[in-house]
């Protein structure tokens, strides 16, 4: 079994429309993948822009087709599948990287606006359960999905293939806050899973990467499946389709060695507490791998000590969703 993520320091085109969107990713505005590369720095064209990738020609790492599509999306003709492999080192870094990128003259870093976008995977070029992948994030990671990560998470649930995940990041720019809403499965709706918390939101309108970022170059390819993106203003519209969704239910994961709604993050398999030991960490690892999952960094910093130098780590209000 796998699991998904979401954290912040980090959904889904419905087919209702409760708010004003000021952006739409719909794919309909690529006939083909070779029209992700009409776009460049001196012709910003197009709906995304497309530069963080690897080596090979555009049709290695994207494609498009009605299968990759959440079949609640009736707005869209295609869906894109996107792949990452070990040709998929950009710019010289150690990791494997497609990733698309918001083209607009829009703000998209005012108000209250939601994130909505719906990911999958296939049975086959399956994830990779033991290595981190952040998907969909900012450039500050102030909120992001993560697949198998080493920390503890504020929302997650298995990743199993062929399930589709819808979800939207709530992002208030004004307040300083974000939540999350998220179902499973199609047509259902989107319910709020996590309540808007104070973080650290903040974006260029050039810096929301949609695709995947595996921590190491290496391992064999994956394939990740993505639909129904944009952006809208509230009212959010939590319909997708049509019919009932699942309810994720939320409960506070408890730190009672400070007997607060607060946990330590986990890193590297060192725990940022020195109070609790190595062995609990790779405990809590264990339990977290294979999942996907939510998160949202605080607007706030504090020294921690581990058992390598110390370092300066935010601290994050942790909850964990099962569905039920």
């Amino acid at each position: 079994m796998a699991l998904l993520t979401w954290v912040t320091l980090g959904l889904y085109a419905l087919s209702c429309k409760a708010g004003t969107t000021i952006w739409s990713g719909s794919f309909n505005a690529y006939p083909t993948v070779a029209t992700f590369d009409v776009w460049s720095w001196s012709n910003e064209v197009g709906e995304y822009q497309w530069y963080i990738h690897g080596s090979q020609n555009t049709s290695h790492y994207l494609a498009l087709s009605p299968s990759f599509k959440n079949p609640a999306d009736t707005s869209e003709t295609n869906g894109l599948k996107l792949t990452i492999d070990t040709t998929s080192s950009w710019n010289g870094q150690p990791f494997e990287r497609s990733e698309l990128i918001p083209q607009t003259t829009q703000n998209l870093g005012t108000g209250n606006l939601f994130y909505h976008f719906s990911i999958s995977h296939p049975s086959t070029n399956l994830p990779d359960s033991t290595v981190e992948h952040q998907i969909c994030f900012f450039e500050s990671h102030f909120t992001e999905v993560l697949y198998n990560v080493q920390e503890v998470p504020y929302w997650d649930a298995p990743f199993d293939a062929g399930t589709w995940f819808n979800f939207a990041y709530d992002i208030d720019f004004t307040a300083g806050t974000v939540g999350l809403w998220a179902s499973t499965g199609n047509p259902n709706p989107l319910v709020k899973v996590v309540q808007n918390v104070a973080a650290a939101t903040s974006t260029n309108s050039e810096d929301w990467h949609l695709g995947v970022l595996r921590v190491v170059n290496s391992g064999t390819p994956e394939d990740w499946y993505y639909s129904g993106v944009y952006i809208e203003n509230g009212p959010i519209t939590t319909s997708v389709g049509s019919g009932t969704g699942k309810q994720l239910k939320m409960f506070p994961v408890i730190d009672h060695h400070l007997n607060q709604h607060f946990v330590y993050e986990f890193y590297h398999d060192h725990v940022v507490d020195d109070n609790r030991s190595r062995t609990n960490a790779d405990t809590v690892w264990t339990m977290w791998r294979n999942r996907i999952y939510w998160t949202y960094r605080l607007p706030v910093s504090i020294h921690m000590q581990v058992d390598k130098p110390a370092l300066l780590l935010p601290m994050p209000v942790t909850f964990k969703s099962d569905i039920t």
